[in-house]
Order: C-alpha cells, then sequence, then structure tokens
C-alpha cells in the first residue's frame, strides 16, 4: 500500500510540473472560404489573428496591433496549418518567424514524411539512361 502512494505522488508531482512549466499553443486551420479573420492561435495568453493578406495581427490590453512580422511569404490560399510561430503549406514546407530577427519567415524545408516532386518515367527510358 505503501509503495502505491509513493507511486501515486510521484505521479502527481510529474503531472503538476507539466501543468506549471508547459505553455500552451495552438495551431489553427486556415478557413479559405472566409474574408477578414481566416486563422487564430493563442500563445502564452495572447491571441493571434491572420487575416486574409498573410498579416499577422494581435490582440494586447482589447485592442489588435499588427505585429512585427512580416507578411507571410506565400499566398494564404497555400496554407495549411497556421501558428502564432509558424505554418506549413499544403505541400508539406514547413515556416517559422525569427523573432528576433525582427520578425522575419525562414523556412525550415519540407516536412518529412511530405510528397516530393519527381517526374515519372517509363522502363524504356530508365533503360535509355543507363545504356
Amino acid at each position: 500500500m505503501r509503495r502505491f502512494l509513493y507511486a501515486a505522488a510521484a505521479l502527481l508531482c510529474l503531472a503538476l510540473g507539466y501543468h506549471l512549466v508547459a505553455t500552451p499553443t495552438g495551431a489553427g486551420y486556415i478557413d479559405h472560404t472566409l474574408t477578414g479573420a481566416v486563422a487564430m492561435s493563442t500563445l502564452n495568453d495572447d491571441v493571434f489573428v491572420l487575416d486574409e493578406n498573410g498579416v499577422t495581427w494581435r490582440l494586447a490590453h482589447s485592442m489588435w496591433e499588427r505585429t512585427g512580422f512580416d507578411t507571410l511569404p506565400v499566398p494564404v490560399s497555400d496554407v495549411k496549418l497556421w501558428s502564432a510561430r509558424g505554418f506549413v503549406t499544403y505541400d508539406g514546407a514547413a515556416w517559422v518567424a525569427l523573432v528576433g530577427d525582427g520578425g522575419h519567415w525562414s523556412t525550415a524545408g519540407q516536412w518529412p514524411d511530405s510528397p516530393s516532386a519527381t517526374q515519372s518515367a517509363t522502363w524504356g527510358r530508365v533503360k535509355a539512361d543507363f545504356r
């Protein structure tokens, strides 16, 4: 019984520690049928909104203000997932906001499981390439 109590107390401490340290954030799916605000995300109790022009806004002290981020480097119609600090396009490219660098967007490359562009080839063409 005592071992069970210790194990339960340890799990409670782990859960409480995670709850106190973790910073929740949420990625917003883009609704391309809307105009105005097309996605919303939260980060450290701040609300961020992406508008249809690729501009990121933040709700601060009950007022909307533009963040220091540049507009998105790709059209909003190409964005699949968006959060306050990054986004993913439909072709699997991940982008992150460089906060300390004036809010520029930087590509993080293709997601590992994303499809890559390839050229289809016939068996005859493959054999001809190796002759």
